[in-house]
């Protein structure tokens, strides 16, 4: 990737597909990172933060999580976390589709997903030439009675 493509990224996260989205802070946006050529990783979709749906100027995306129904959950917060941030709705194709209310005193900064098992994962060569695959994958926490 070159440099400068990100600037202080914070929320990684796996779409469905494999594909792997970031919430860009810094570019205030929410990018998904695919496969380019030789290995590398180019910006695929990109949606702006700066959207109809904020209720001030929160535009900058911290956290993401995919949603049951495909759609991306983002934590946005205000320059220098001024007390104030918003949960927005991203479509995958289309961006932000609405925004979550939250009490005037509430101040969400991250977010959490659960379901069944994600699993994803990377083949990559190690130096010594032979392929290694790295497992990423993500379990949900069961309590005592077997139960997420």
């Amino acid at each position: 990737m070159p440099a400068g493509t990100l600037a202080a990224p914070n929320g990684l996260a796996f779409a469905a597909d494999g594909a792997l989205w970031v919430a860009d802070t810094n570019h205030r946006r929410i990018i998904e990172l695919v496969a380019g050529e030789a290995d590398s990783l180019t910006i695929g979709r990109e949606h702006a933060a700066a959207n109809l749906f904020l209720n001030g100027p929160a535009w900058y995306p911290m956290m993401l999580a995919l949603g049951p129904d495909g759609r991306w959950w983002v934590i946005q917060g205000a320059e220098h976390s001024k007390h104030q941030s918003e949960l927005v709705i991203y479509h995958p194709e289309h961006g932000a589709e609405g925004r979550v209310d939250f009490p005037a005193e509430a101040y969400p900064t991250d977010l959490a997903a659960s379901g069944d098992t994600v699993r994803f994962e990377a083949t990559r060569p190690r130096a010594d030439g032979k392929l290694a695959t790295l497992d990423f994958s993500v379990r949900p926490i069961m309590d005592t009675e077997g139960e997420a």
